[in-house]
């Protein structure tokens, strides 16, 4: 239910904020086509501690990986498609294909140093769900100097459950 819940708030955000401009399509397409390609290196997945019990000192939280993303900076907006592939807190592969959105904002006034909060809607797939696709709507945040990119995304977890959910993963972008 609460699942359910993220994912409609999640497609309705979208749809109003290409409401503004052109289709969601279009924009898709011009990311690929003509946005800059940038190297992913995932860098932590955090386990909120408050959440988990003993078991999360076993738990792997440096994500060895590498992905690829497209994007596109536009009226103070960061738009992306990626793709990466990571050794999940279990040591075991995990793949996260998606679409990023982010607003961001200047620092200084050459706009060198940016911070950004967004959000993606993307699939991921994981060992202990035999791999099925599953949906992966996400709040993001992040902060950049010129080219490169420190980013992040927090999986949320449910209430009053423990050992699942409440992780920060965390991946450097660098633009060529």
């Amino acid at each position: 239910m609460l699942f359910a819940r993220i994912i409609k708030i999640f497609i309705l955000t979208s749809i109003l904020l290409f409401a503004e401009e052109e289709s969601f399509m279009q924009l898709l397409s011009k990311i690929y086509n003509k946005g800059d390609t940038t190297l992913l290196i995932p860098l932590n997945t955090w386990h909120n501690r408050f959440f988990y019990d003993a078991r999360a000192k076993s738990y792997t939280e440096l994500p060895w990986g590498i992905g690829v993303s497209k994007i596109i900076a536009k009226d103070r907006r960061l738009y992306g498609l990626y793709a990466i592939a990571f050794k999940d807190s279990h040591n075991k592969f995990q793949t996260m294909y998606g679409y990023l959105s982010q607003y961001y904002f200047a620092l200084d006034s050459k706009e060198y140093w940016k911070v950004a909060i967004g959000y993606t809607l993307g699939i991921t797939q994981r060992y202990e769900y035999r791999y099925i696709p599953l949906p992966l709507p996400l709040p993001t945040a992040g902060f950049s100097y010129q080219n490169v990119y420190i980013q992040m995304a927090y999986v949320p977890g449910i209430p009053n459950v423990k050992n699942w959910g409440n992780v920060l993963f965390t991946w450097l972008s660098w633009q060529f």
